[in-house]
């Protein structure tokens, strides 16, 4: 596999083809901080997801206490159902890849009831990937998938919001690794807390 680069939704306080989650609550929640939420209950899309799971632990790490933060952790399946969860007061909190939230805030009434309480840190965007077959191709893949994205209509790339593509290297996601590595050193695993 190799990594060919991310595309870019221009989120804010990030730089072109990063992104990060938003961590999500009811309105009528009167809660602040993220600390204010411990011993409640949290909704993630899926273990192997960073913007869902890798966010929201690699967050709460410092604010754990041995180990614990949430009272409950659910898998939700998907950024959508975490939002309808929480909307529907069977979770607290949701962290959800501000993309997914974007559309939602366009598609889904149950954001509605939902405020975004916090914001994760900046993340390299998920990667396009090819096979190492065409290792030899990359600046060529690049080109053309730079050119693909701008060429598309403008009302495309906005409904997506989507606004270009950068290539970048694999070590540019070294740190999400970092990151979990961290949290785990610190005692605090989310998905050790979801399978309780």
């Amino acid at each position: 596999m190799t990594v060919l680069g991310s595309l870019d939704y221009t989120v804010p306080g990030c730089d072109p083809g990063d992104y990060r989650s938003v961590l999500v609550c009811r309105t009528d929640d009167p809660s602040s901080d993220l600390a204010a939420f411990r011993g409640r209950r949290v909704a993630f899309n899926e273990s192997d997801s960073q913007s869902g799971m890798g966010a929201l632990a690699t967050t709460v790490a410092p604010l754990a206490i041995n180990g614990q933060f949430f009272s409950e952790v659910i898998e939700s399946g998907e950024h959508r159902q975490s939002i309808r969860l929480v909307a529907d007061r069977r979770v607290d909190l949701a962290s959800i890849d501000v993309v997914s939230w974007r559309l939602a805030l366009e598609h889904e009434p149950a954001t509605e009831k939902l405020r975004i309480l916090t914001w994760t840190d900046p993340t390299p965007g998920v990667p396009l990937i090819t096979g190492r077959a065409n290792d030899g191709l990359r600046d060529l893949l690049n080109t053309a998938i730079s050119e693909a994205v701008a060429a598309l209509d403008t009302s495309v790339r906005d409904s997506l919001h989507l606004h270009g593509y950068r290539p970048r290297p694999a070590s540019d996601y070294d740190v999400i690794a970092e990151r979990l590595v961290d949290a785990s050193n610190s005692g605090y695993s989310l998905a050790e807390q979801a399978c309780r």
